[in-house]
């Protein structure tokens, strides 16, 4: 199962979300492979930086020894897809739609038009807790 994981999935497994941790675990344990882009990583790094700083080196070593996948970064965006989440986060949920996920995990879902987002690319919009609760596999 392909998921992407949203900036602030990442900040809050590495920050004490029990949710999000077992999100990250999940793919450390390969029952989900995690993917990101570079928008995220850059966006992960600035946030964790001047917020906690000392996460830093926890999602070095975890990226270096359960590297999750790298998706392209998407900044040519149709008109017709701009209406699917804000236009900060457009770019991040394209990148999640040209790497085939299945999955959009993000804590910020009011940003995205959910049944939308399904209806047009067929990507599950969900909060950490749907995910680990109802859509994870065990």
């Amino acid at each position: 199962m392909r998921v992407f994981l949203d900036t602030n999935i990442w900040f809050s497994a590495f920050y004490g979300s029990g949710n999000c941790r077992n999100i990250i675990e999940l793919h450390a344990q390969k029952k989900i492979e995690a993917v990101v882009s570079r928008l995220v990583v850059q966006e992960l790094t600035q946030n964790l930086g001047s917020k906690y700083p000392q996460g830093l080196k926890l999602v070095a070593d975890f990226f270096s020894k359960f590297p999750p996948e790298m998706a392209d970064d998407c900044f040519e965006i149709d008109r017709k897809l701009k209406n699917l989440a804000d236009p900060k986060d457009l770019p991040i949920l394209l990148s999640a739609y040209l790497a085939k996920t299945e999955y959009f995990v993000t804590g910020n879902i009011k940003d995205f038009a959910v049944k939308k987002i399904f209806d047009k690319l067929k990507i599950k919009v969900v909060m950490p807790k749907d995910f680990v609760t109802r859509d994870c596999p065990t």
